[in-house]
């Protein structure tokens, strides 16, 4: 990967690339931080959704014993595992982040520096992500009658300012505002390549998910009252398994796009592509 002006396409292709070279370190971290808190979403939604849709189709507009046990205990594990998720998937991108300027020279193998190196920012990480998010949500509200143009504009402005407090080690203040300043002459690219991320990375995780997805189709096709029988509880956890596993090796991506797109908008508006040739052409030189 060189840090130089690239296009979209570009830019996905440097974050799959790394991804790739660095997938041992990467999937590892991702598997620690990750994909327990996947798990107990993924078998949570399946124990809640399913059997809720399966109580409901069974018997519409009576109104019956209290809902199964395993509804119960889905919502709970549903619940539990999207805020574990929330500090999971910030340390997962600390991690990466913090060792992607490595990963862009050269291939990364030393997996116990690859977990620490995302400890001491990852405070920072998690608070401005947290902040990033708020922020976005009341300019979406407040910009409401505009269809939520609001919410699009402040998230691409500041897609940039949780990676920055990693990448260049300032407090979230800081890391807000150098996020503005880099996005604001870049917003229609940075927008296009965010959306364009946030659907590539649900079409991943459907992807290694439709196995799933064909066997619900199929049984439907062959046999229409399928859909309303209850599914073995082993095949439900199963079934979540699967989807944890899709969202634990989906994880990753984003935030390796993010550093490739802050080294693109760097590149455009600081020439950082021309200062990092011209030191290894000094370097070379002694």
């Amino acid at each position: 990967m060189e840090v130089r002006p690239r296009g979209t396409g570009a830019l996905i292709d440097d974050a799959i690339a790394m991804y790739r070279a660095n997938a041992r370190p990467i999937l590892l971290a991702a598997l620690v931080s990750v994909f327990p808190a996947a798990l107990l979403v993924g078998i949570g939604q399946e124990l809640y959704l399913r059997t809720f849709f399966e109580v409901v189709a069974a018997s519409p507009g009576v109104s019956g014993p209290a809902l199964p046990y395993e509804v119960l205990l889905g919502y709970g594990a549903v619940m539990a595992g999207a805020w574990l998720m929330l500090f999971g998937r910030a340390y997962l991108d600390t991690c990466v982040i913090a060792a992607a300027p490595r990963m862009m020279q050269q291939r990364v193998t030393d997996v116990r520096t690859f977990l620490k190196e995302g400890l001491p920012r990852y405070g920072w990480y998690l608070l401005t992500s947290w902040l990033v998010g708020i922020l976005v949500q009341i300019a979406a509200v407040l910009s409401f009658v505009a269809l939520f143009l609001g919410g699009l504009v402040a998230w691409a402005l500041l897609s940039l300012a949780a990676a920055i407090s990693v990448l260049e080690r300032v407090d979230t203040a800081k890391a807000i505002k150098r996020s503005v300043e880099l996005a604001r002459p870049h917003l229609g690219r940075i927008l296009r390549l965010v959306v364009f991320v946030a659907l590539l990375t649900t079409l991943f995780e459907g992807a290694l998910a439709s196995p799933l997805i064909v066997r619900q189709i199929v049984a439907a096709v062959q046999n229409p009252e399928a859909v309303f029988q209850q599914t073995p509880l082993a095949w439900k956890i199963v079934e979540g398994i699967v989807l944890a596993g899709a969202m634990t090796l989906v994880a990753p991506f984003a935030p390796l796009a993010t550093f490739a797109l802050y080294t693109d908008v760097r590149a455009r508006s600081e020439g950082m592509d021309i200062i990092i040739r011209a030191r290894r052409l000094a370097e070379r030189r002694k």
